[in-house]
């Protein structure tokens, strides 16, 4: 229905066209010369070779709505207060940001390249390097979910995109720590730790030498019967203690020095000298 001063036209160049007589301002055009489609003077639709595009103009934020029936359900929009393209269930309730410097979900300024934040954690920004920060106001978790497959995490260079691994076997429910392609680390479903070996014969497991190194190391044995303890106090003596008792003392010469602890003899010394 067409009413006022609103004409249809045709001419050698424009399919359709809608003009008004008052000033013969084009308000709406189709030209099959170039394949546009123009509203105010401005081409929203163009199919050019070199500039297929459809543009939304205007100056109060323009969006994409979609409904079903008369229901609003989706919405794209600029936000010209954040900068970014929003991505929602409603204009009020968007959920899903396209800033300048990266994706938010649940924010709409993200730190880095995707940032999925559940809920603020307060004033702090994720760290310079990282490329995923995923933020909440109590715990946060990466959750890994498969039927029984292997999950984890891969680090990898550009000579070998796994090198370095984190992950979980499900076959046999066991966690494994790779470094320099081969597995370093190793705990089993009962706990056992291995270094060095993929099957741990005990609680801890070792299938190379251990070294504990401090200024004064020391390897402490703990029971309901008492505690032993066998370190080197700094000397280079090598001792054996209960509790906080001297029970045994090995010194670099292969001497060995019993500590008697009743207090009525003195030590008893294995050796050439005397032990110092």
């Amino acid at each position: 229905i067409l009413e006022g001063t609103q004409v249809i036209d045709v001419t050698s160049t424009e399919a359709f066209l809608v003009r008004k007589d008052s000033d013969g301002g084009d308000i709406f055009t189709v030209d099959t010369t170039n394949s546009d489609v123009t509203i105010g003077g401005q081409t929203i639709i163009s199919t050019a070779a070199t500039d297929q595009k459809l543009i939304l103009a205007g100056s109060n934020d323009p969006y994409i709505q979609f409904q079903e029936g008369t229901t609003n359900r989706a919405i794209i929009q600029w936000n010209s207060g954040s900068d970014a393209l929003h991505f929602g269930n409603t204009e009020e309730s968007e959920n899903m940001y396209l800033a300048d410097n990266g994706l938010g979900i649940g924010t709409a300024a993200p730190d880095q390249t995707l940032h999925v934040m559940k809920a603020s954690a307060g004033t702090v920004d994720s760290q310079g390097n990282s490329v995923l920060t995923l933020e909440n106001n109590a715990a946060a978790f990466l959750q890994f979910l498969t039927p029984s497959s292997d999950q984890g995490l891969m680090f990898g260079d550009v000579a070998d995109n796994d090198i370095g691994a984190v992950f979980y076997q499900h076959s046999d429910n066991s966690m494994h720590f790779r470094t320099n392609t081969a597995t370093a680390m190793s705990i089993t479903s009962a706990g056992s730790v291995g270094i060095g070996t993929t099957a741990p014969a005990s609680l801890n497991s070792f299938a190379t030498t251990l070294h504990i190194t401090s200024a004064t190391p020391s390897i402490r044995l703990e029971s309901g019967g008492g505690n032993w303890e066998i370190g080197n106090d700094g000397s280079g003596v090598l001792n054996f203690y209960k509790g906080t008792a001297k029970f045994l003392a090995l010194d670099a010469n292969s001497r060995i020095s019993l500590s008697n602890n009743d207090g009525n003899t003195s030590n008893t010394v294995f050796g050439k000298n005397a032990f110092t």
